[in-house]
């Protein structure tokens, strides 16, 4: 089975927004670029604007579709689509996230990044 799950990628002021998971979800404890499953009928925009609402209190605009990855997990198969997105009302709020930090780029490796995630910070910092 694939799905489709959207990710942000919201940069301020040279740092990159991070969430964690909390310890009873899917991947405890790992980081990740904020996001979620796209629904049926749903564009890739609409998505990442109703997840970063339902998951962080904000809203965003999408400048710039990234390219998307494929992983696989053990039980299930992700094509991650990143969307560089700018915030343009609100503050992120950690509302389904364990907590949330903006990170230098020079310190993302500090985190512990869930997998689906890595290839794509690895071409940001391309």
């Amino acid at each position: 089975m694939m799905l489709e799950v959207t990710c942000a990628v919201i940069i301020q002021n040279g740092q990159l927004l991070a969430a964690q998971r909390k310890e009873n979800d899917r991947h405890p404890l790992k980081w990740e670029l904020p996001g979620g499953k796209v629904e049926a009928g749903e564009s890739y925009s609409a998505c990442i604007q109703r997840e970063l609402m339902e998951e962080l209190d904000i809203q965003v605009i999408v400048v710039n579709e990234l390219n998307s990855t494929i992983h696989h997990y053990p039980d299930l198969s992700l094509k991650l689509i990143p969307l560089q997105c700018e915030i343009v009302d609100g503050s992120p709020k950690a509302l389904i996230h364990k907590e949330i930090c903006w990170i230098g780029f020079k310190d993302i490796w500090a985190l512990d990044w869930a997998e689906a995630d890595i290839p794509i910070l690895k071409k940001l910092l391309d």
